[in-house]
């Protein structure tokens, strides 16, 4: 990023105080050591190669390492992501149908597409509440 802004100000012939400030600002954030530092699990990062699917020893894991507290709405929900959001995903990834093991099928969809969504909403506010109040920042003796 820095070599491409320094090419382009560098290339564009023109010096004014705009071009300057542009590139000054941006040297200064790539070559200036960081002042603050991320509070962020060690581990290594997120990923869910090694369990593809999201279930919620996933999830919680990706919401530790993020330094957000796990909720109990969350633990309400793992029976649910579990064993029947998972089964019905693995199911139908397999080319099995649900029609005939399940009642109401689109009843059941939406009972457990609402539930999730509640739980996706709960992180975003969480995520947001995180950026807003820079908790993922060190303390500055840290």
């Amino acid at each position: 990023m820095f070599f491409a802004v320094r090419e382009f100000l560098d290339g564009s012939q023109q010096v004014n105080m705009k071009n300057y400030l542009a590139y000054s600002k941006a040297m200064t954030f790539f070559t200036a050591p960081l002042a603050e530092k991320f509070s962020l699990d060690p581990s290594p990062h997120i990923s869910t190669r090694e369990n593809q699917n999201l279930n919620s020893e996933e999830f919680k894991s990706i919401v530790l390492k993020l330094g957000i507290e796990y909720l109990p709405v969350y633990e309400l929900r793992e029976k649910l992501i579990d064993e029947q959001l998972m089964d019905y995903r693995n199911r139908v990834a397999h080319g099995e149908s649900l029609h005939g093991d399940v009642d109401d099928l689109e009843g059941t969809f939406t009972v457990l597409s609402e539930k999730i969504i509640e739980c996706m909403e709960v992180f975003q506010g969480q995520v947001s509440q995180a950026v807003q109040q820079k908790s993922y920042l060190l303390a500055t003796g840290a």
